[in-house]
């Protein structure tokens, strides 16, 4: 597809100029088929230019041959790519009727067991191409994952506290320096606690 801008005369005299070319629909912007989507947007030009099935435009003027082109209308059964998938949400050997890109979406969201948001897709093709979901199954199966998710979260508050109490039991038994004095920290069983200066004799205060 080609779109264009006028600039020097208006859409409707370029288009009758351009539709004397064979291979080619031209649109006015609000003649645009509706299956394109494409006409109600500010952006979309006032003209747009459409070759036939199996012709290209090129700004070359020798003799173009490329191996493929998009763009075409998706109604052209040339334009139909191919769907394949496989996996446990899908059925064995089943097919289903032709679909459109945008139906990939809610499948997908599906099979995630994801909510979709708004969207133009829709169900109502690829639906048969899933297995039955087993509820039962699926339920358990959330459960296990309930379990699990409270168990760690058990283990790691239990390993918190144990290793505060350790670092608790450890520090009883540490000597602090600080303002020039010697803090000792005695066992519970000891009835007295030293108190020495660096200034002073080691003799023990009572």
């Amino acid at each position: 597809m080609l779109s264009v801008h006028c600039c020097r005369v208006s859409a409707e005299e370029l288009k009758a100029n351009l539709t004397s070319l064979p291979y080619i629909k031209v649109y006015l912007k609000e003649e645009i088929p509706e299956d394109y989507h494409y006409k109600h947007n500010r952006r979309i030009q006032p003209l747009l230019v459409v070759p036939n099935e199996g012709y290209s435009l090129t700004s070359h003027n020798t003799t173009y041959r490329g191996l493929g082109e998009h763009g075409y209308n998706n109604s052209l059964p040339d334009m139909h790519p191919f769907f394949m998938a496989t996996g446990p949400s899908f059925k064995k050997n089943a097919s289903v009727d032709i679909f459109n890109s945008v139906d990939l979406y809610p499948m997908m969201c599906a099979i995630l067991r994801l909510k979709p948001a708004p969207n133009n897709g829709t169900l109502k093709i690829v639906s048969s191409l899933f297995e039955t979901v087993d509820n039962e199954s699926f339920t358990t199966f959330i459960t296990y994952i309930i379990v699990l998710a409270l168990t760690v979260t058990l283990v790691v508050v239990f390993g918190v506290g144990a290793c505060r109490q350790h670092r608790f039991l450890k520090r009883k038994h540490m000597t602090f320096h600080g303002a020039g004095f010697k803090y000792s920290v005695t066992p519970a069983h000891h009835t007295q606690t030293s108190l020495l200066s660096d200034s002073e004799d080691d003799s023990v205060l009572p």
